[in-house]
């Protein structure tokens, strides 16, 4: 099972974190862009498709938040485009 949290950390800025009985993420979000307006939009979207994607803009920097379902299981992929290198998460 994943869990997500989401928390306002400062001016503009949150702190969301993903995790699941294997491993921990904790991933900035920015106020560069609506973060968790964009998170709900790509997993409300499962519910009609088998895929979505959202990004998070940061300072420097991309998040990009990758969504598969397959039946009633998702898999979620959460990765730095630019920035901090290996820092990644995979989950189901």
């Amino acid at each position: 099972m994943i869990s997500f949290t989401y928390q306002l950390t400062g001016s503009g800025w949150a702190l969301a974190t993903i995790a699941n009985e294997r491993s921990e993420m904790k991933v900035p979000a920015s106020y560069l862009c609506d973060a968790l307006r964009d998170f709900v939009d790509a997993v409300q979207s499962l519910f009609v498709t088998d895929s979505a994607q959202c990004t998070w803009e940061q300072e420097p920097g991309l998040v990009i938040w990758e969504f598969r379902r397959d039946g009633p299981n998702v898999t979620v992929k959460v990765y730095w485009e630019v920035g901090p290198s290996g820092r990644k998460f995979r989950g189901r």
